[in-house]
């Protein structure tokens, strides 16, 4: 009995250990910092984009989309219009800039204007020029942000000396997005193989692109593009394209030879 009492003491008071095993304690050594410097990448990744979306959308910038303000609107244009209507003014980061109402589009360019040795240049000019359209130079003004939307004021100056022209009035944007505009083909469509094609008349820099599908392109000096759709008829070329409304025009037209015709009677030879 008492080698039995002996045998129970042991089996209630004795601790018994068991190992799980070996630990890898290099091994977590080395993935430790891993893990670390993974977490410090990922958090440098999110604060930079963090920081270039509030550059980008909190910043006011003369770049983006702009329309005439309808405070200061002129009379031919209103907000409540259709938006193939209303021009859109565009200034891009690279300094190209253009105008566009409906498919017609004017091309130019913008840039910071140096204020370099002149007095009492405080604030901010620019210089704009996009064709006859709209050129000049303006103290600029933007307020808002790409969040909650944008305003910019120009008031125009005297490009020497940017003072201001108190009597000229001052153009109010506020910021959009351009539509996306296509022109329906015309539903008698007709088309002459022969003129399918691009055509190139260089005595004034003009280029007219007509495909089979019954859209048009036409691209005058690099600097007016306008998107169209065209049918041809007896000795006449008609276009319709987005300007404000709809817009018709026509021109006569002949088949010289297989890489010549004339519209307007100005000659066009084919691009190859």
């Amino acid at each position: 009995m008492d080698n039995f009492d002996n045998i129970n003491e042991l089996e209630n008071n004795e601790t018994v250990t068991v190992s799980a095993g070996p630990v890898n304690v290099k091994g977590n050594k080395i993935q430790k910092p891993i893990l670390i410097g993974g977490i410090i990448l990922i958090a440098m990744v999110v604060l930079m984009v963090v920081g270039f979306i509030c550059f980008k959308f909190l910043t006011p910038t003369v770049t983006g989309t702009w329309i005439v303000d309808t405070e200061t609107m002129y009379s031919t244009e209103a907000s409540s219009q259709s938006p193939e209507s209303l021009t859109y003014y565009v200034f891009n980061d690279d300094g190209s800039a253009s105008m566009a109402v409906g498919t017609m589009k004017v091309v130019g360019t913008w840039e910071y204007h140096d204020t370099t040795g002149i007095e009492n240049a405080d604030g901010t000019y620019i210089d704009v020029s996009i064709s006859s359209f709209f050129n000049g130079t303006y103290h600029v003004q933007v307020d808002g942000n790409g969040f909650v939307g944008s305003s910019m004021t120009l008031v125009p100056a005297d490009y020497s000396t940017l003072q201001l022209d108190e009597d000229s009035q001052n153009i109010v944007f506020k910021s959009a997005s351009a539509p996306s505009l296509e022109v329906e083909p015309f539903s008698n469509f007709k088309f002459n193989e022969k003129v399918v094609g691009e055509w190139e008349c260089e005595a004034n820099n003009t280029k007219y692109t007509f495909r089979e599908d019954g859209t048009c392109f036409l691209n005058q000096m690099d600097s007016l593009f306008i998107d169209g759709a065209y049918s041809v008829e007896d000795e006449k070329i008609e276009i319709k394209y987005l300007a404000a409304s709809e817009t018709n025009t026509s021109f006569e037209y002949t088949i010289v030879d297989d890489d010549t015709i004339t519209i307007s009677g100005l000659e066009y030879k084919k691009v190859k």
